[in-house]
């Protein structure tokens, strides 16, 4: 089993990638033009996980700078901008996440033939993955 990140879905084939998610609207089409749109702040990858040279399992993600104080209002939030005006990034944190940021789910995508424990031992190469990768 080999796992490969990629920073653009054109690393993995239309067909390939469009297998592990059928029917879905998000298809590779859908990520290779929110790539495109040039969506400011925000890095784009992809985790494949492969075996026997074939795609097996797939997942989007990104990368952002995640603002802790995102849900604070009225007081709190004043003060937080103040703190933020002074030390721009103490409260900002990197944030990998699964899925995509123009999307209502977390898309994983399995080859159709994926039985419950290949998804299980997939999914932890991706977790395996994505830990290294924000490392």
């Amino acid at each position: 089993m080999d796992v490969r990140v990629a920073n653009t879905i054109e690393a993995y084939g239309r067909d390939d990638w469009n297998r592990l998610f059928p029917g879905e609207l998000e298809d590779h089409a859908y990520y290779r033009a929110v790539e495109k749109s040039g969506l400011p702040d925000f890095e784009w990858l992809y985790f494949g996980v492969y075996a026997n040279g074939a795609l097996r399992a797939a997942v989007p993600a990104f990368i952002t700078d995640y603002e802790l104080d995102t849900t604070l209002t009225g007081p709190l939030r004043r003060v937080s901008d103040a703190i933020a005006r002074m030390f721009p990034r103490l409260l900002k944190q990197r944030l990998l996440s699964l899925g995509s940021p123009v999307g209502e789910i977390c898309h994983l995508g399995f080859a159709p033939d994926c039985v419950a424990a290949e998804r299980q031992q997939r999914c932890l190469r991706k977790w395996e993955a994505s830990h290294a990768n924000a490392a």
